[in-house]
């Protein structure tokens, strides 16, 4: 009886543990150049759905997200400036989280391209 308890505790336990590893708070940080750009993101999910592009804010930007990894497929940031060809970073989830454990952020920097209509 008693080696039962401790399995369905265990069992408890470690599923608590996997359901909350899989959403965390992500910080991000996008440094433009040149500076203040509009910085979006955008999350895609498993079922080929998109969210609408969110608007994190002018460049240099540091934001935390709560990212979660449940149903997504992809997240992507988005930098957009008059003058300037829009630039699209995109992570599969997986990618995002290998990031995310490896800096403890994500960081990006875009470096902005002229378009002909600012020349």
């Amino acid at each position: 009886m008693k080696s039962s308890i401790k399995i369905i505790l265990v069992t408890f336990i470690f599923g608590l543990a996997l359901g909350c590893a899989s959403t965390r708070d992500v910080p991000l940080t996008v440094h433009s150049d040149p500076l203040g750009a509009i910085v979006l993101m955008q999350t895609a999910y498993e079922d080929g759905t998109q969210s609408d592009w969110i608007l994190l804010g002018n460049s240099p930007v540091q934001v935390t997200r709560n990212i979660s990894k449940k149903n997504t497929a992809t997240i992507s940031l988005k930098v957009i400036k008059e003058g300037y060809f829009d630039q699209v970073k995109a992570w599969d989830i997986d990618d995002f989280f290998k990031e995310h454990r490896q800096q403890d952020r994500i960081l990006w920097v875009p470096y902005l391209v002229g378009s002909k209509a600012s020349r």
